[in-house]
């Protein structure tokens, strides 16, 4: 990479001297030739105003510092040259600048002198008798004067070239050598060296930036699998415990009386279903994840959301501790696009929880509104809440808030995980407010919802 960058440099440098050199030269030149037109042109005037019709030649050329000059008649007639014989020459009416020339207005053309064998640059004005007055100034050309330039262009070249080659390593070092050490620092797992590898170039420093935040985001990654199954084993293995235990008993005959061989089947049972369901979660918040960057949208479909929260609540039992809580609906009739299921685990764990840690006796209230294309589904309760510390990890997995009261209701510590997962999925937004022993309000907004009526709490 580095001789690459460095080969590239040279040429890149080589090919951009060689064109700054040879546009310099070319402005150079046309500058040179533009400025020798001008001077001419003045020199044309100030000779014409010393001219009478019986000045000599010879003596004109002097005061223009020896430049040839040529009079011309108006029909093109050479009658005085002061480095030619006029009578050798040929009628010149048909000359350009002649043709141009002008009271006071100076013509100019550049040719090679039929006569005399050069390059000339003439300058043609009349004059008050009426002739042309011409000068002539021995001029090779813009090809000529961009030719003389070349030794001085191609030293100025050279020069920058080798110092170009000097440059060119130094920068190529300056790129390539952060990217080594990022290598070095990832073939050899230093993923802690890579934020030591700074360099002069922000866009190399951003590319160590996102290894670093990639990695670190690998390595949360890591640990939070680690930590799921970890939980996810620890949560199965004490309802198993219960049901090989229990069964042991059974199987060796150590329950004796009908009525204990009854607890114990409820006990099996009910240890089965709480292994059931954290199965369901387990199984439920794996596929949200793995589908959280790609859902299955081929399983979409309209539907009434107003459907799915009544079918929701009615799913879950509104007894608590042998009293009933009291669930009350104010639900707009919303159409959503979406995979139903979803929507439903979203919603009944929701509730759930609402019912599951209200007091005895207590409210739930449930509302589904639109707000400025927003579905808005709120699910407040009356009931323990969530101290301040714990209500920020309350949607990590398997995250249970710690005191008596819910370790009397139990549950696996999946359920705001599955509903924060399922509101990614919609790019939708969940907020929790609550207070210890004065109830909690989860509001979550999702994206895309169309049109309203809305109803008062029953």
């Amino acid at each position: 990479m580095k001789r690459a960058i460095y080969y590239r440099l040279i040429v890149t440098a080589f090919a951009a001297i060689l064109l700054c050199g040879f546009v310099s030269a070319m402005s150079y030149a046309v500058y040179t030739q533009n400025q020798t037109e001008e001077w001419l042109t003045k020199l044309a005037l100030c000779v014409s105003e010393n001219y009478k019709y019986d000045s000599d030649a010879a003596e004109l050329s002097k005061s223009a510092g020896n430049i040839r000059v040529i009079v011309i008649t108006s029909d093109g007639t050479v009658i005085a040259d002061s480095q030619a014989n006029p009578a050798d020459m040929e009628n010149h009416a048909d000359r350009k600048e002649v043709r141009n020339a002008g009271f006071g207005s100076v013509a100019v053309a550049m040719r090679k002198s039929a006569t005399l064998g050069d390059r000339f640059m003439y300058a043609a004005v009349k004059a008050g008798d009426g002739n042309v007055l011409r000068l002539a100034y021995g001029y090779s050309g813009l090809a000529s004067n961009l030719a003389a330039q070349l030794p001085a262009v191609l030293a100025a070249v050279i020069s920058a070239l080798i110092l170009s080659l000097l440059l060119a390593g130094k920068f190529a070092k300056t790129v390539t050598n952060p990217l080594e050490k990022m290598v070095g620092a990832l073939s050899s797992s230093d993923y802690d060296g890579l934020a030591q590898h700074k360099s002069s170039y922000p866009e190399i420093d951003k590319l160590n930036e996102a290894l670093i935040a990639r990695q670190t985001n690998a390595k949360q990654l890591e640990r939070q699998k680690r930590d799921f199954f970890s939980n996810a084993s620890h949560e199965l293995k004490t309802p198993i415990t219960s049901i090989v235990g229990f069964s042991e008993m059974l199987s060796r005959g150590m329950i004796e009386g009908e009525n204990e061989r009854g607890v114990i089947i409820s006990r099996i049972e009910t240890e089965a279903k709480r292994m059931n369901v954290l199965i369901n979660d387990i199984l439920t918040i794996s596929t949200l994840e793995s589908n959280a960057e790609s859902p299955a949208k081929s399983e979409y479909a309209a539907f009434n959301f107003a459907d799915v929260v009544k079918e929701a609540a009615s799913a879950i039992s509104p007894v608590k501790d042998n009293t009933a809580i009291a669930v009350h609906m104010a639900l707009s009739e919303v159409s959503y696009h979406a995979d139903r299921r979803q929507i439903y685990e979203l919603c009944i764990n929701l509730i759930e929880n609402a019912v599951k840690y209200n007091i005895p006796g207590g409210s739930v209230y449930i509302s589904l509104k639109n707000e400025s294309g927003n579905l808005v589904l709120t699910v407040k309760d009356t009931g323990i809440g969530i101290p301040k510390e714990y209500q920020t990890r309350v949607f990590e997995r398997f995250f249970r808030v710690d005191y008596g009261r819910n370790k009397k209701v139990g549950g696996t510590g999946l359920g705001l995980s599955i509903v924060k997962h399922i509101v990614g999925i919609y790019g939708g937004k969940i907020s929790l407010q609550s207070e210890k022993e004065e109830g909690t309000t989860i509001v979550v907004s999702l994206p895309q919802a169309v049109t309203s009526v809305y109803t008062d709490f029953t």
